[in-house]
């Protein structure tokens, strides 16, 4: 069980490596609608 929790770790991480701009600026998206929402 632990083996297959490592790989799926493994995968999420490559798959954030690989391309982490587009992570962040939805990141920034959410946390800006969220701010306006709240004001």
């Amino acid at each position: 069980m632990w083996h297959a929790k490592k790989m799926r770790g493994v995968r999420t991480a490559r798959r954030k490596k690989a391309r982490p701009e587009p992570d962040e600026l939805s990141t920034v998206a959410t946390n800006a609608a969220l701010i306006s929402s709240s004001r």
